[in-house]
């Protein structure tokens, strides 16, 4: 899958649960906010019954209370406490409830506004006292409460959604690197066997068209087997370096003598005018697996032994590591492809260095890394390369 995509769906994901979990309590603080929104009116309400209650002389009653009522069930008259409201609750039935159930709420409207109603009898009496309470302001406070919240809400999923998205990104940096290296990769593979399958084609079109001596055939025959060869190779090479990206070559470290190592290398090493020597070098262990450290080494020299006729490798320690110094006296590498020559199909512009792969140099820094050390190359003072492996020594 697309990097770009995976990191669009995680975060579409992601924002999606967090908005389903915002909503949610977004929804109950609603609730909650709109029952203590009403509570407060009830207490409003009751706490004024309540005083009218205490308060009240059956012989005067009080004059002044907005939108308050006395109410006799047992009569079915009703006296407004005060003589200015215009308010018509149904009281009579609301009443006569209270004196068989208790103090109750109820909720009328007139005029198109609505109110609430909230009735108590008077002790040992047939009379009750009803208060009622417009409920615009708490419609308005309740409104106003839902507004800021859903608001909070839609803001903390807009945030929640970028930055699941920015923690996606962050999260498939890695397999987004991944991905376009193994486009690069493939593009560049297709570009490197589109040679040797051309040479290949090209010798076999040839020999094909018309009958032609032994030595011609000879010849062709040989283009094409080192063109095939190339071609393996290369697809050897790949092959080696996508089981060390993909994790599945892990190194059977055991102890190794790193100097025994470079004489092993040294002494199998064959090409025409070449002389591979060792320099005398104390025993050094490291934790190693043999196959792919070997495989490192013989890369190194054998992309020093295309620039070079005499290579030298030495082994020595510095503190805690060990180091294998592969020396040339070649003409060393060009400066301006010093910081790339452990990189992938990376290779000089001389007729040398384009006799490889392009991978042999990346297969050694890749082997390195998955022993935990490191390859560095530099041009010798003195002319040539000089290629370090650096490990760590061996604490058993």
């Amino acid at each position: 899958m697309n990097p770009q995509r995976a990191q669009l769906r995680i975060a579409a994901t992601y924002a999606m649960i967090s908005a389903l979990i915002i909503v949610v309590l977004s929804a109950i603080a609603v609730h909650g906010g709109t029952d203590r929104i009403r509570n407060s009116t009830q207490r409003t309400l009751t706490d004024h019954v309540s005083q009218l209650v205490a308060k009240i002389d059956l012989n005067v009653p009080p004059t002044k209370d907005h939108d308050a009522w006395l109410v006799d069930a047992e009569n079915e008259t009703i006296k407004k406490l005060d003589t200015t409201t215009a308010l018509e609750p149904p009281l009579i039935g609301l009443a006569k409830d209270i004196i068989k159930r208790g103090p109750q709420f109820r909720e009328f409207s007139q005029d198109g506004k609505a109110y609430v109603l909230y009735a108590q009898r008077l002790p040992n009496s047939q009379l009750v006292i009803a208060a009622a309470q417009n409920l615009s302001s708490e419609a308005s406070q309740t409104a106003s409460w839902r507004l800021r919240l859903w608001s909070l809400a839609l803001f903390l999923t807009l945030v929640t959604a970028l930055l699941s998205y920015l923690i996606a990104g962050w999260a498939l940096k890695p397999a987004r690197n991944a991905h376009d290296q193994q486009r690069v990769f493939l593009a560049n593979a297709a570009h490197e066997l589109r040679t040797p399958l051309a040479v290949i084609r090209a010798s076999a079109s040839q020999v094909l068209e018309r009958p032609r001596a032994v030595e011609e055939y000879t010849t062709s025959l040989q283009e094409i087997d080192a063109a095939a060869t190339r071609a393996s190779e290369l697809v050897s090479d790949m092959l080696e370096l996508a089981r060390l990206d993909a994790g599945q070559t892990i190194p059977r470290r055991s102890p190794l003598r790193f100097d025994l190592l470079a004489e092993e290398v040294a002494a199998v090493t064959r090409r025409d005018g070449v002389t591979v020597t060792t320099a005398l070098a104390d025993p050094t262990v490291v934790d190693a697996d043999y196959g792919l450290l070997r495989q490192a080494v013989e890369n190194v020299v054998r992309n020093a032994a295309r620039r070079s006729t005499v290579i030298e490798i030495a082994v020595r320690s510095d503190g805690p590591d060990a180091l294998l110094v592969v020396t040339d006296n070649g003409t060393g590498f060009e400066t301006s492809a010093l910081p790339t020559v452990f990189e992938r199909f990376r290779r000089g512009d001389s007729e040398q260095d384009r006799e490889g792969s392009g991978l042999g140099l990346a297969i050694v820094a890749a082997v390195l890394d998955a022993h935990g050390g490191s390859a560095h190359a530099a041009n010798h003072p003195s002319g040539g390369a000089a290629v370090t492996l650096r490990l760590a020594k061996s604490r058993n």
